[in-house]
């Protein structure tokens, strides 16, 4: 920001600050890559990748729990 006010370029335009909540880690990484000014630390990226994991796995179990419980049904 320093740069911004050295330079003048806050007297013209607009500096637009704002909080965004990405809702996956491919979203996250492509504001890390191509949105301006955007930095992600690489702890963070790791964190949610960790994330992604655990969700991933905990929906494989459900689904495999799923199948057991269909499986038994008294329907088929």
């Amino acid at each position: 920001m320093k740069s911004v006010v050295d330079m003048g370029i806050h007297e013209k335009t607009a500096i637009l600050a704002s909080i965004l909540v990405p809702k996956t880690l491919g979203m996250l990484k492509y504001m890390n890559s191509s949105a301006a000014g955007v930095n992600v630390s690489e702890n963070i990226i790791k964190e949610w990748k960790k994330r992604a994991h655990q969700r991933a796995t905990t929906k494989n179990k459900l689904q495999k729990i799923k199948l057991k419980r269909a499986s038994k049904s008294p329907w088929n």
